[in-house]
């Protein structure tokens, strides 16, 4: 498992608790401002205090050059990451480079969809991208730098359907 831009930890700790068998990498840049405590010193802390500190591998990395193997990961998780990258489309693409054959991606973020208007979100975005997080990506777009993945599932969540659960699935 992957878990791409894992923060303090706690989305790969679920994974390891989830799964006895499971190994996680977790990566992020570890930029403070991106989240309070966020350090990869605090991610250990957290999975040493769950118990599951043996089975998890935590790497700095830029998300848009991940350090790994093609093929290398049955699942990748990316959790509030697409909205905060500076490139998502290329973090989406690499993510579908390091995902064998019939591996997962979930997605938990938020996104317009394609032809939607959303001005006060659009108006908000070059403030807000600067300091938390973008308002503009539209997932199908994505979709277009990763064509080997596949949306199994995409389900509205949380603010009217702002955010959305995405699972895909890399054919081939």
């Amino acid at each position: 498992v992957l878990d791409v831009g894992c923060g303090r930890g706690m989305g790969a700790i679920m994974a390891l608790q989830t799964s006895a068998d499971a190994l996680v990498a977790g990566i992020d840049i570890w930029r403070k401002r991106d989240q309070s405590g966020n350090d990869p010193h605090a991610a250990l802390q957290n999975a040493q205090e769950a118990n599951v500190a043996d089975r998890l591998d935590l790497a700095t990395a830029d998300m848009s050059r991940l350090p790994f193997a093609d093929a290398s990961f049955d699942l990748a998780v990316l959790h509030l990451i697409l909205a905060v990258v500076p490139e998502p489309a290329d973090c989406f693409a690499e993510v579908a480079r390091i995902l064998r054959p019939g591996g997962q991606v979930l997605v938990f973020d938020k996104f317009l969809r394609h032809g939607q208007t959303a001005p006060l979100r659009r108006l908000a975005n070059p403030l807000l991208r600067r300091v938390a997080t973008r308002l503009d990506v539209v997932f199908e777009k994505l979709l277009s730098a990763a064509p080997a993945l596949r949306v199994e599932h995409d389900q509205p969540a949380l603010v009217g359907g702002w955010f959305r659960m995405i699972r895909l699935r890399k054919i081939g």
